[in-house]
């Protein structure tokens, strides 16, 4: 019942490397930025969602282990299920609505200042 708190803890730990998210989103080239209706994150709130996403991942390793030490088993087991799923959907929508309204004020990602 503790594999999953160590597990957390060393994907928290990996995550917590400055711009590990920053090879996920694509590229922004000046066919791209021609497309409509299209936003990209900046650099800058790509490293925050990163270090965000792993101090919620250290969050569930430390809240894993509690429950792994004094809940019964069925508590944990629905702890495991629903916990990380729960705070990872939660977290994605409060970013992804953080990273529109951070666009709305700035304006337009352009190649030039990407």
């Amino acid at each position: 019942m503790c594999k999953p708190t160590v597990a957390f803890t060393c994907v928290g730990l990996v995550m917590l490397k400055p711009g590990w998210l920053s090879r996920y989103p694509p590229r922004v080239t000046s066919a791209t930025v021609l497309q409509a209706n299209t936003v990209y994150a900046r650099r800058p709130f790509v490293r925050r969602v990163g270090v965000v996403y792993a101090g919620a991942t250290l969050g569930i390793a430390v809240l894993n282990a509690p429950f792994a030490m004094y809940a019964s088993q069925k508590g944990w087991a629905l702890f495991n299920a629903a916990g990380p799923a729960e705070v990872y959907t939660i977290l994605r929508r409060v970013l992804f609505i953080g990273g529109r309204l951070s666009k709305r004020d700035r304006g337009a990602l352009t190649p030039a200042n990407s």
